[in-house]
This record gives structure tokens, sequence and C-alpha cells, in this order.
């Protein structure tokens, strides 16, 4: 019988099957945080736009809705001007009526004052801006009349500084006084009107203003979360997207398949990633390779050597044999026990020296001689070295 020292070619250290992953790593970690960091930004100033645009709708609202209300506030205070002049002609009348019924000099400075104050009313709303093209029409009217009573409240200071007073005169003078006030009432009352009209237009539009910016304001609201909800769908979808490929990719690598690859991406780091995982993945399908080329050179040089090797389990079944010692037992199924092929003379010798071995270290060797069966019935004398490798879990 042959000896022979098995040498399989050799199997690549932890070190050596470790250096992918750790140039994959390496990889990973110099790629990541730039390009990223610039998409997130560009996304966070994206997101941002909505807001300055609720800002800006928000802002001019504001704006329309302050001008409105100080038009509005100033038609009023205008308003008010024409309300005052219209009861101060009529309190110039009522003092005029009392210089001719009383005849008191009291009553006649009252008038006095009472005109001084119509004149200030003309006099400030000369230098008013802001009346309708209506009122500035009718305004230098009204002032005309209140001038064109001039001869008559001369007429009253004359007659109230004469000696005699004439009852006719006075009676035609309180007529006339009293034409002049209705008068210069109506056409105040008529300005009046046209103020308060235009200052229920300025209500409404204010109003307007008020309603249109509020809608403004929603409705950019709601457009600015429209946009902010797809900014933040679209780059999410372009994160997850290509981490979902790799999450695929990975799970197919543990699976055993290293052909899968990512393929080019954006270009970014999660693409760079890929290309980390293609290139691990490349090595490892050429360490698997190199791996299974030097599986089959073992297998090769195993089922051509010139001993016999056979691995028997601690029951004593033959587990595997060489070919050419498969070739002398009886059956090819491998299920075969040690004891139904050796001598029956041998059997007690060879289970004592299998017991011996099992007793043994690992890794311990002892020499046996036995007659073993061949399959065509005859008994070929063999000597063994038996090895015990139960506490070898590649046995």
């Amino acid at each position: 019988m042959h000896r022979f020292r098995l040498s399989p070619g050799r199997l690549p250290s932890y070190e050596e099957v470790q250096q992918p992953m750790s140039a994959w790593r390496r990889r990973v970690r110099r790629g990541t945080g730039l390009r990223l960091t610039a998409r997130f930004r560009w996304a966070a100033v994206l997101l941002l736009l909505p807001l300055l645009g609720l800002a800006a709708v928000s802002g001019a609202g504001l704006v329309v809705s302050a001008n409105a209300s100080a038009a509005l506030d100033h038609a009023q205070q205008l308003d008010a001007s024409l309300a005052s002049l219209d009861e101060d002609v009529q309190h110039f009348g009522l003092t005029a009526l009392d210089v001719l019924i009383g005849h008191q000099a009291d009553d006649l400075a009252a008038m006095t004052a009472s005109e001084h104050q119509v004149d200030a009313d003309f006099a400030g709303l000369a230098r008013a801006t802001g009346f309708t093209p209506a009122q500035e029409q009718a305004l230098p009217l009204v002032a005309g009349a209140w001038s064109a009573t001039i001869a008559n409240r001369d007429a009253i200071r004359s007659l109230e500084n004469s000696i005699q007073t004439d009852a006719a005169a006075a009676s035609r003078l309180e007529d006339a006084i009293d034409l002049d006030e209705k008068s210069l009432t109506s056409r105040v009352a008529a300005v009046e009107n046209l103020g308060a009209t235009h200052v229920a237009g300025l209500r409404q539009e204010r109003d307007g203003a008020v309603l249109a910016s509020a809608l403004a304001v929603a409705l950019a609201l709601v457009i600015g979360i429209a946009i902010a909800i797809w900014l933040s769908s679209r780059l999410a979808q372009s994160v997850l997207r290509p981490l979902g490929i790799l999450r695929t990719a990975t799970s197919r690598l543990a699976a055993g398949d290293r052909t899968f690859r990512i393929g080019s991406g954006s270009g970014d780091e999660i693409a760079e990633l890929g290309d980390a995982f293609d290139s691990m993945a490349s090595q490892l399908e050429q360490e698997r390779d190199a791996v299974r080329a030097r599986k089959r050179r073992l297998v090769a040089l195993v089922e051509n050597a010139s001993d016999d090797i056979v691995v028997v389990s601690a029951t004593g079944v033959i587990e595997f044999a060489t070919p050419s010692f498969r070739a002398h037992i009886d059956s090819e199924s491998g299920s075969v026990r040690l004891n139904d092929i050796v001598h029956p003379d041998d059997i007690e010798r060879v289970t004592a020296s299998w017991r011996e071995a099992l007793t043994l270290t690992d890794g311990s060797t002892l020499e046996v001689k036995a007659r073993l069966k061949h399959r065509d019935g005859s008994w070929h004398h063999v000597r063994a070295k038996v090895t015990n490798r139960l506490g070898d879990a590649g046995v």
C-alpha cells in the first residue's frame, strides 16, 4: 500500500477575503458627504420659496389693505369737514337772525365769529386733497354761494350800526339770510352726499382688499404646502430608489448571487456607493472563482492519488472514499459500514484500533493492518493509517 501527503493549493486567508470589503468601506467613507449635502441644501432653499411667496402675498395684501384703509380714513375726514361746514353755515344763519331780532352787540360779535369759522372751513377745504372729481367741481360753487352772501352780511352790520332800525329792511334781510342759508346747506349737503357715496365705495374696496388678501394667503399656503410635499417626495425618491436597488443587490449577494451589478447612477454619493458595491462584488466573484478552481484542483488530486483516502464517521459509516477505493468495495451508494468490508477474523483487532483512535487527541495517528473485502469477493491485505479528525468541522 502506498502512502502520500496531500498538499492542496493555498486557501485565501481571512485578511485576503476581508481586503475587498475594507477597500469598499474606505471608498464609501471618502465619497460621502458632498453632493448629497448640496442636494439637501438646494431642497431647503426651494422649500423656502413657498414661504417667501406666502410672505410676499401677505405683505402685498397688507399694503393693499393699508392703502384702502388710509384712503377710507381720509375720505371720512373730508366728510367730517363737510359736515362741520354744514353745521357752521347753519350756526351763522341762526346768529344772523339773532342780530336782526335782538339788536344786541353780543349777537353781532357771535355772527362775526361764525363768519370767520365758515371762512376757515372753506380755506381748509380749499387746501385739502382727495376729493372726487364731482366734489372738486361742486366745492367752488359752494364757496361762490358763500361769497355771494357778503352783501347781506354787510347790510346786517350797517342796519345794526344805524341809530334807527328799519323794520321793513330787517324783515327783508331775514328772508334773504334764510334763503342764503338754505341754498348753502343744500349745496353742502349735495357735496356731503357725494362724499358719502365715495366713502361707501372705499369701504367696499377695503373689505374686498381684505377678503382678497385672505384668499390669496390661503391659496399661497395651499400651493406652498403642495410644492413642499412634491419637493420632499422627489428628494426622498431620489435617495430611497437607489437605496432600494442597493438593498436588493445586498440581499442577492447574501443569497450567493455575485453576478448582480447595480450599474452607474446619478453620479452622487449613492452612485459611488453602488460603484463600490459592484467593485466589491466583482472581487468576491473573483475570489469565489479562485476558491472553486483550487477546490477542483484539490478534488482532482484526491481522486487521482495513488493511496486511498477514506473518511469514516464515529458510528463506522464510510462517508467519503476516493474513486480507487470505492471501486474495490461492494456498494457505490456511500452508505457502507466499515465492519461490512473487514474480514471477520480482523474485526476485533480493527474495532479495538478504532476505539483507541477515538480516545486519542485530535490529529493523532495510528496504524492498523486488516483484510478488506473486494467487490469480486476476494480479500486484500491493506495497511491503513487512522487519524482522528472528528473534531475538525471541515472534515
